[in-house]
């Protein structure tokens, strides 16, 4: 049967229709799977290369930041000519700073360890290793090949630093890196998923490699692509004999390579599944459809939109479901849309792992368009210029980052679209301030085409003040040992260098010949020993010294010593001799100061200050005399007396006595005698001693002139007025609290006399007719009159006690009898006011030797205030023996004496501020006066609202063994 029988049918045509468009529909389908599966696996190469790529930079900026730190340590430990155990500190704290690093080291040029942060290394050599011949060679570092060290097998990895002074090797700063931490501190861009990462030194050997979950475990790279890496080309391609995507970039710093793998069956293996799954429903689809041809033409609308649906679903990213029922052609269609789908969730994988990458990477990153827009922003480069990413997207490079940075950023991007990787720094202004950026271009190439290009930031500010810091301290470092040669050679002073070996002179200066007589102040001293140039420098002990710092390298210096012997005469020298380390033992620094002039310059000024000194000791007043920059420069003892020791002059402190307004330091008599020329006398001053105390001074001061007049100091002569200051105080106090005695006195005499003179007129009135008349006026005159007595008593006994005139008629008498006798006299009074009134004393207590009625007036004094302050409560009489001294005490339960009126209530004329009653101020005066008389002491103790306690001692009798030792002594 032909074509076009076939034809004729509906069911052939069918079949004809199914046939025609199933042949050309699996067709399509392969090819769609072919282009699909090329481009999957081209998009896996691409990736490989980024993440190789991201490696080798990571790497290449792990090995300079380790460049960087070996710079700094060498040209520290070259240029400043450490001590051993301070080279040691500084590679220890190099080391620190690297989790991964092993050990710092430092070399001679021979390649011998002569320094390390790690103490077993020293002494050891690396003379023998290529690297260490590179250096030699001329390198400036060099990083070795994977070295295997230990029992352990592990590996380390070298990296060796030249340090030159003038070209001149003069040492080498190693590290040793410990390979299998290198991945995990170096190279930080791992992307997530499968992917495995390693790197390879310049023999091909892998020294680092991290294995993804899906790569090869442990198998070897592609060969071919590490090597082509090696010579320096970029590599992406499927392993040949191996089950891996390859990428390889060269690692150009160090002539490395970085590769990145994935294998087949994470790559496309599932792909592989949907093609087989693909091509085993086409073949089903196709027999179904010669075989139910028929029945599909009746049910292809329905096939159709159940495509459709499917189609749109697929479109929308949801899942296929179940597999699609229908004629052959919409099935396979539906399969080859499935696969397209599958591409497509593997492509949106991969953007989501390369996304994830780029919004997670700790350094600022964007991309750019040909327009120089930016296309993608990450939150790190968000953060770094303080916007939003919605506030960066979409806008011109040069409003984001200003004119002047993007004038230097634009010519950098156009060679990025070139093809080119650039890396270039640039300082910006940034919202956390101005900050040096180091920036790195990369083509972004999607399917060969060129239209992007990634920048990646790094802020370096820190490491670049920190190199500007260090160049700017070795340009100083310079510049002041050119300037300290020149001072070297001109210096005041002699000087000499000596080998420190046979301590023959290798070096002087001008001054230092000077000092010396014919010939050697002409031809100079080299080659010679310090005894063959300078007379009796072996006696004196100079060669000695040198000798002995030489060996020792401690400083010494010495005093001034007289040198005799030389043509001119005596002179005087002062020595300070230091070692000077070099390569090759040390040499010995001789400095010579002649100081001739000075000692007998100083012994003229020596005699004067004695004299000047002697004179001033002899002042009856203090003296202080200053230089002109206002330092003490003489004070005398009497002035030390009267501060009360010494201090600087910002430490006097005082204040005015007529004010109580204190001194500033410029107010100082002496401060304005230097400063203004004032002469100040009479100013009368309160002072605070340096010893806590207080004076008051008389102060004066004038200015210091030479001969031209101008001030070259000051003097200030004070003399302390303390006790006649609080003479005349008191004298003045006294007056006031007499004239109000006097006035009360005068009351108190007025009063009774007033009674007196009215009773005297009652009675020559006719009183005499009236006796109970006559009685009560007799009695108020005689009352009247006692008080006038008691009063003038008291005046005559006081001005007798202040003249020592008071008789006292002494005897022993028991403390409990002059206790009991004080109660019964001021218990009427007492009761009167309705107090009860105590006494206790115990009856074997010492006697007392005491005038009888002296001792009761004082009690009868302390008594009587007591029952007048108190009103209501007790008053208690007590003695008890504390000693060699019998203690008499008067307790009230009154309002007590205030704190401030405390140390007055024994003054004369004294009356209290609060006191409730009235009084002339002179009981307890008489008081103290008369205990005081006894040889014994009184005073009071108070606490406000809960009483008086006033308390006096008096000194017992001694017994007959006390009189009869005191008699043999």
């Amino acid at each position: 049967m032909g074509v076009i029988p076939l034809w004729r049918s509906l069911t052939g045509r069918v079949v004809l229709v199914v046939l025609a468009w199933l042949v050309p529909f699996v067709a399509i389908s392969v090819g769609a799977g072919v282009v699909v599966y090329r481009d999957r696996i081209a998009a896996e190469r691409g990736a490989n290369l980024e993440l190789a790529r991201a490696a080798s930079s990571a790497f290449e900026g792990f090995v300079r930041d380790v460049l960087r730190q070996e710079q700094f340590v060498g040209d520290a430990i070259a240029t400043r000519r450490l001590e051993p155990d301070l080279v040691t500190f500084l590679l220890t704290r190099a080391d620190a700073e690297y989790d991964s690093i092993r050990d710092f080291s430092w070399l001679d040029p021979e390649g011998r360890v002569l320094a390390s942060s790690d103490a077993r290394l020293l002494g050891q050599s690396i003379a023998d290793r290529e690297y260490h011949r590179r250096i030699l060679q001329g390198a400036e570092f060099a990083v070795s090949d994977a070295i295997a060290t230990g029992p352990d097998g592990g590996r380390t990895v070298a990296i060796a630093r030249a340090v030159r002074d003038e070209g001149e090797l003069t040492g080498v700063v190693l590290a040793t890196v410990d390979a299998s931490r290198l991945g995990e501190l170096a190279l930080t861009f791992e992307r997530l998923g499968r992917a495995g990462i390693a790197l390879a030194d310049r023999t091909g050997a892998i020294v680092y490699r991290r294995t993804g979950a899906g790569g090869p475990a442990g198998g070897a790279p592609d060969v071919g692509a590490v090597a082509r890496a090696l010579r320096g080309e970029e590599v992406a391609r499927a392993g040949r004999g191996t089950d891996a995507i390859t990428a390889a970039v060269p690692v150009e710093l160090v002539g490395w390579a970085a590769i990145a793998s994935r294998s087949y069956s994470d790559a496309a293996g599932s792909f592989r599944q949907a093609m087989a799954r693909a091509a085993a429903a086409s073949a089903a689809a196709a027999a179904l459809a010669v075989l139910v041809s028929f029945v599909v033409t009746r049910r292809i609308a329905r096939a159709l939109q159940r495509l459709q649906s499917r189609v749109q679903a697929l479109g929308r990213g949801e899942t296929a479901g179940a597999p699609l029922q229908g004629p052959a052609e919409i099935v396979r269609l539906g399969s080859a849309f499935d696969e397209m789908a599958g591409k497509l969730v593997a492509a949106n994988a991969s953007l989501e792992l390369h996304e994830r990458l780029f919004e997670t990477s700790p350094d600022p990153m964007v991309v750019l368009d040909r327009a120089l827009r930016l296309r993608a922003v990450n939150p790190a480069y968000a953060a770094m210029r303080g916007l939003s990413t919605g506030d960066l997207l979409g806008r011109p490079l040069v409003e984001v980052v200003g004119v002047d940075a993007f004038e230097a950023m634009a010519p950098r991007a156009e060679r990025a679209f070139a093809g080119e990787s650039v890396q270039y720094e640039l300082w910006t202004d940034l919202p956390a301030g101005r900050r040096c950026l180091e920036a790195i271009y990369h083509p972004v190439r999607e399917r060969e085409r060129l239209e992007h290009v990634g920048v990646r930031f790094r802020d370096v500010t820190g490491r670049r003040h920190a190199e500007a810091a260090a160049s700017q301290s070795l340009s100083f470092a310079e510049a002041e040992r050119r300037r300290f040669e020149a001072v070297f050679r001109e210096a005041p002073a002699g000087i000499v260098i000596f080998d420190g070996r046979d301590l023959r002179a290798k070096w002087s200066n001008r001054t230092f010949l000077s000092f010396l007589d014919a010939p050697f102040a002409q031809l100079g001293i080299a080659g010679l020993r310090i005894d063959e140039f300078v007379p009796h420098a072996r006696e004196a002990g100079l060669v000695d010294v040198v000798r002995r710092v030489g060996a020792t390298g401690i400083p010494a210096d010495t005093p001034e010593y007289r040198h005799e012997g030389f043509a001119r005469g005596a002179a005087w020298w002062r020595w300070s001799v230091r070692a000077i380390p070099g390569e090759v033992g040390s040499d010995v620094l001789l400095l010579v100061t002649e100081v001739t002039e000075q000692v007998e310059a100083r012994k003229v000024a020596e005699d004067e200050r004695l004299r000047l000194e002697t004179i001033l000791r002899t002042f009856p007043v203090g003296v202080i005399l200053t230089g002109p920059e206002g330092r003490a420069g003489i004070v005398n003892d009497h002035a030390r007396q009267i501060w009360g020791g010494d201090g600087a002059l910002d430490a006097y402190r005082g204040a005015w006595a007529a004010t109580g307004i204190p001194l500033a330091p410029e107010d100082w008599a002496l401060q304005r005698a230097l400063r203004r020329g004032e002469v100040s006398t009479g100013e009368l001053i309160d002072i605070e001693r340096f010893d806590g105390g207080r004076a008051t001074i008389l102060n004066n001061a004038a200015p210091i002139r030479d001969a031209f007049g101008r001030i070259t100091g000051a003097v200030a002569a004070f003399q302390d007025v303390t006790d006649t200051r609080r003479a005349q105080r008191e004298a003045e106090d006294a007056v006031h609290h007499r004239d109000e005695v006097l006035a009360i006195v005068s009351h108190d005499l007025r009063t009774p006399l007033s009674a007196i003179i009215m009773g005297a007129r009652v009675l020559g009135g006719g009183a005499a007719e009236d006796p109970e008349r006559v009685r009560a006026t007799a009695t108020r005159i005689a009352s009247s009159g006692e008080r006038m007595n008691r009063l003038i008593g008291d005046l005559l006994d006081l001005a007798s006690l202040e003249r020592g005139r008071l008789s006292m008629r002494r005897s022993a008498h028991a403390p409990s009898t002059l206790a009991r006798e004080a109660a019964d006299v001021i218990r009427p009074a007492a009761e009167a006011k309705g107090l009860d009134v105590r006494w206790r004393a115990a009856d074997d207590l010492p006697l007392v030797p005491c005038d009888h009625d002296r001792i009761l007036q004082v009690l009868g004094n302390l008594t009587s205030n007591a029952v007048k302050a108190t009103a209501s409560g007790h008053v208690a009489i007590g003695a008890s023996a504390r000693g060699d001294q019998v203690l008499f005490e008067v307790q009230d339960t009154g309002p007590g004496i205030p704190s401030e009126e405390l140390p007055h209530v024994f003054d004369r004329f004294r009356r209290g501020r609060s006191a409730a009653y009235a009084g002339t101020g002179l009981g307890l005066a008489i008081a103290r006066a008369l205990v005081e008389a006894h040889g014994g002491r009184i005073w009071a103790e108070s606490t406000p609202g809960l009483g008086t306690v006033v308390r006096f001692s008096l000194p017992v009798v001694e017994s007959p063994a006390s009189e009869r030792a005191a008699g043999a002594a």
